[in-house]
């Protein structure tokens, strides 16, 4: 019973030649129709489940972050050697494991490079953009030193990669998030300890640079605050004219005289005022 129940039910899909598709969320849907007058013609599917001619076909393009890695290793990626081989302005050969975020940028261009490449997105990932990643990758360590491939340079090496794809990705379609090494080495074991080497020696004539550069101000600084010093002392040793002294001489006294009790000291040394006087300095 349960099977004829299930029978009648597909029954109406059949008489009329239906089939069903289903979009996940996160993509879009191209149905691609292969028989009849519309046959070749192209539609977007939204997201739910979609019915459909029983021989339609329907492509899904991710329109979320996509992460693809290839990889030397078959841990990463795919279960063969996926990684790029690129050679430095100095002719040194790396071995790079690199990663790819991107997305389609929408449903209308998940339909144009349907309608361009007709390829499902695994086949055009493996393919297409595997190819542009590679061209874009050698293109620019082929004017990048090898010191600046392996160590502080990275990043910046990555950039100009990621805004070469950009450049040749985004028109199709595409939308590239970023592009990154997950793992470079030297093809050659003894370039590994060379390049190392050179680093370390690159990263210490920094240091010593910096070194100076700071010894350099400390001494400029130095300079600058004896010069101030030296500066305010002549503006002080200036205000001291005559006038000023003599008015420090008169409240000195009254002073004196408003806190004198009308005693003299007991003892006085020859020469000596018990008051203060102020002299005022040549001219």
């Amino acid at each position: 019973m349960k099977l004829r129940y299930a029978g009648l039910m597909m029954l109406p899909l059949l008489i009329q030649g239906c089939s069903c598709a289903t979009v996940q969320p996160g993509e879009t849907g191209v149905l691609v129709h292969t028989r009849g007058s519309e046959r070749g013609e192209l539609e977007t599917l939204g997201i739910g489940r979609h019915t459909i001619g029983v021989f339609d076909e329907v492509f899904t393009f991710p329109t979320n972050v996509q992460r693809v890695v290839w990889a030397e290793s078959a841990t990463e990626g795919n279960m063969v050697d996926e990684a790029f081989r690129i050679v430095s302005a100095d002719q040194v050969k790396f071995i790079t494991d690199a990663a790819l975020s991107y997305q389609v940028a929408s449903p209308d261009a998940a339909k144009r490079i349907f309608q361009k490449y007709r390829q499902p997105i695994q086949t055009l990932t493996d393919g297409f953009v595997r190819d542009a990643v590679r061209k874009a990758a050698s293109s620019i360590a082929a004017q990048t030193r090898s010191d600046s491939l392996y160590g502080a340079g990275l990043e910046a090496y990555q950039i100009k990669v990621t805004n070469a794809l950009k450049r040749r990705l985004e028109p199709e379609g595409f939308v590239v998030d970023e592009f990154s090494v997950v793992r470079i080495e030297p093809a050659d074991a003894q370039m590994t300890q060379a390049i190392a080497r050179r680093s370390a020696a690159k990263q210490e004539a920094i240091q010593k640079e910096e070194e100076l550069r700071a010894a350099i101000a400390g001494s400029r600084a130095d300079s600058v605050r004896a010069a101030a010093s030296a500066r305010n002392n002549a503006i002080m040793q200036a205000s001291f004219t005559p006038q000023v002294l003599e008015r420090m001489r008169l409240e000195n006294e009254r002073m004196m005289i408003n806190k004198w009790n009308g005693q003299l000291p007991q003892a006085i040394m020859p020469g000596i005022s018990p008051f203060a006087t102020f002299t005022a300095p040549r001219q």
